[in-house]
C-alpha cells in the first residue's frame, strides 16, 4: 500500500499505537503540535483515536495531525527529553503489551525479530501453557472500535496437576460492549459512525472476533448470546472460529466456548487484541494450581 501511494519500496516497518505514545509522553513530557494542540500522556489516546475525527472532517487533515503527533513524540526522544530509564520503561511496557511491532525485509534482521514479542506471531501452545488468540476486527468501516470494550475471561475445568497427561477443559468467555452514547447516531460525526456506508446503522458497532484455539485442543461447545454461530477455518495450523456481532449503543454480546485437550499443561493464556484502554491487559491468564478464573475488564 505504501509503495502504491508513494512509489517507495518499504524494507522495514515499526508499528506503534497511540497508547505507546502516551507511555512515551510520560517520559518526555507534553509536546506542542501544529494548530495549537498540546499532546500529553493523558490526552494522546482520546485525541488521536476519537477527538481528531470530531475536530477535522477531512482525512487529509486527520492524517496530518497523526504524522505531526508521531513526529513530535519521536523528535522529543531524539532530543533527549526525559530520562533514558523512563523511556526504556515506556517502550518495554509497549512491547510487553504487543503495542510495538516490527518487520524487516532483510532476512538477517527479520531472523533477529522472529520469536520475540516484537514479531507479532500467533500464540503457541506448549507443554506448560495452552494459548488462545482472541483478535477483534472492525466490521463497521468506521471508528467505532474506540467505544467497544472487551471483557475476556478464561477458566480451567477440573485439574489434576502432576499426574499423567489427562483430558482437561478450558472455557473462554468474551463479552463485548458498545459504550457509545445512546444518541450516537446524532451526536457523533459520520466519519466515526460510518454513516451506514457498509449497512451498519450509525451508532452501532460491528465487531468480528476471531478466536484461535490452542493447538491440540478440540472444540466441545460454542454459544453466543444472540444465538448466532461461527465460521470455522484454519490459519498457520491453528483452528480459527470467526463470529460476528452488531452492537447497538449501550448493548453487549457474549460468546462462550469450551475446548478440551489431553495435556499436562497447568497454565492457560488468552492473547487479546490491545485496545485503547491501557488499563485492560491484553493477556488473560488462568492456572490450575491456585487461580481458576482470570478476567479482563
Amino acid at each position: 500500500m505504501y509503495q502504491k501511494q508513494t512509489g517507495t519500496l518499504v524494507d522495514g516497518v515499526i508499528a506503534v499505537d497511540p497508547v505507546v505514545l502516551s507511555y512515551l509522553l510520560k517520559a518526555t513530557g507534553p509536546v506542542p503540535l501544529p494548530g495549537g494542540d498540546t499532546l500529553t500522556s493523558d490526552n494522546a489516546v482520546p485525541l488521536l483515536l476519537n477527538e481528531v475525527y470530531k475536530k477535522y472532517e477531512s482525512p487529509t487533515e486527520q492524517d496530518a495531525l497523526f504524522a505531526a503527533a508521531t513526529g513530535a513524540v519521536f523528535q522529543a526522544l531524539l532530543d533527549g527529553r526525559g530520562s533514558t530509564a523512563s523511556m526504556l520503561t515506556a517502550l518495554a511496557r509497549g512491547v510487553d503489551e504487543r503495542r510495538v511491532l516490527m518487520w524487516s525485509a532483510e532476512a538477517d534482521e527479520q531472523a533477529q525479530i522472529s520469536g520475540t514479542a516484537l514479531a507479532g506471531e500467533l500464540p503457541t501452545t506448549d507443554a506448560e501453557t495452552a494459548r488462545f488468540g482472541v483478535y477483534f476486527n472492525d466490521g463497521t468501516g468506521s471508528k467505532m472500535s474506540y467505544y467497544v470494550k472487551p471483557d475476556v475471561q478464561l477458566a480451567w475445568g477440573q485439574c489434576q496437576v502432576g499426574a499423567l497427561p489427562n483430558s482437561r477443559t478450558l472455557t473462554l468467555t468474551v463479552t463485548l460492549t458498545n459504550t457509545a452514547p445512546r444518541d450516537a447516531e446524532k451526536t457523533l460525526p459520520p466519519y466515526i459512525t460510518g454513516n451506514g456506508a457498509y449497512g451498519i446503522p450509525p451508532g452501532n458497532a460491528s465487531v468480528v472476533p476471531n478466536v484461535y484455539l490452542p493447538s491440540g485442543y478440540e472444540l466441545v461447545s460454542s454459544t453466543t448470546s444472540d444465538g448466532t454461530s461461527f465460521v470455522a477455518g484454519s490459519i498457520g495450523g491453528h483452528e480459527v472460529l470467526t463470529y460476528g456481532f452488531v452492537l447497538m449503543p449501550g448493548s453487549s454480546a457474549t460468546l462462550t466456548l469450551v475446548v478440551r485437550g489431553v495435556s499436562e499443561a497447568s497454565e492457560a493464556e488468552a492473547i487479546v487484541t490491545p485496545t485503547a484502554d491501557a488499563a485492560l491487559s491484553p493477556t488473560v491468564r488462568a492456572t490450575c494450581r491456585d487461580v481458576t478464573v482470570a478476567t479482563l475488564e
